[in-house]
């Protein structure tokens, strides 16, 4: 908790240091000429070893019996999103802006496999899905601009409440050529954390008041409040359930919430108010 309220503080330090060094002109609001509005789609990964990135069933232990072990969220690879944008020029030289949106980001998992039942081979079809809603403020300063383009690489920063809605899971047994329902359920309550990123992308003109922005981001989801009673972000259940039954699975996993950290890349059109 100590660790978190320090974090807590040099951000806000951090933010009044950089504007108080800019050169403000006027109001930042006094014109909509410091407002551009957009929209765009956005590509996420998770990476590290986060439970929620790893397979959502054990081949090994589906063959042992007709029941589905879990292990993670299955989310091994991109997931697709969209975004809405706006920025505010901070100064009059047109070096900083405020970046605040939201993102949302449409997690899908689907895995298909066989499943040995000592007599006959049948498939096993997964799914599960989580909508996460992401608020953003943050801070970008323009680095240096690119020669004969009139475009500028930027670096910046963002500050995130990152909102988890409650997901789906279901699982379907194809035997004989029908589908056998093993589960179908709701899976964990929404949970709201709080996280940032780190920014590095392009912003230029395409023509007149239309602006190309596309940048990466490298952050974490759930720097401030993690909740080891919750499992892990991304998986269907606590981290040692069956989701099937509720029963304790024999493969031991660490239960507690891990640092939930993102790449992600974005396309940007935005329009200068």
């Amino acid at each position: 908790m100590k660790k978190n309220k320090i974090i807590s503080v040099c951000w806000v330090l951090f933010l009044i240091l950089t504007l108080h060094n800019t050169e403000l002109k006027g109001s930042i609001f006094a014109s909509t000429n410091n407002l551009e509005l957009g929209a765009g789609l956005s590509n996420m990964w998770v990476i590290g070893d986060n439970l929620g990135s790893k397979p959502l069933s054990s081949y090994l232990a589906a063959k042992q019996k007709m029941n589905i072990v879990f292990i993670g969220g299955g989310f091994n690879g991109v997931q697709v999103g969209l975004g809405l944008f706006s920025s505010i020029t901070l100064d009059s030289s047109k070096n900083y802006y405020m970046p605040f949106g939201i993102d949302l980001t449409f997690f899908d998992s689907r895995e298909r496999f066989p499943v040995d039942s000592g007599k006959s081979v049948y498939e096993a079809f997964l799914k599960h899905d989580i909508i996460v809603s992401s608020l953003y403020v943050g801070l970008q300063r323009n680095l240096f601009l690119i020669p004969y383009t009139g475009a500028h690489v930027y670096a910046g920063f963002d500050l995130r409440a990152n909102i988890f809605a409650t997901g789906s899971y279901s699982a379907i047994l194809r035997k004989n050529g029908n589908d056998i329902i093993l589960q179908d359920i709701n899976t964990k309550p929404v949970a709201v954390r709080f996280g940032g990123s780190l920014k590095l992308g392009i912003h230029g003109n395409i023509v007149k008041n239309v602006i190309f922005n596309p940048y990466v981001t490298v952050g974490v989801m759930n720097i401030l409040g993690r909740n080891n009673n919750h499992g892990e972000l991304l998986t269907p259940t606590n981290n040692s359930q069956d989701p099937n039954d509720g029963s304790p699975v024999s493969v031991s996993y660490k239960e507690n919430e891990s640092y939930l950290s993102t790449f992600q890349f974005c396309l940007l059109l935005q329009f200068k108010m």
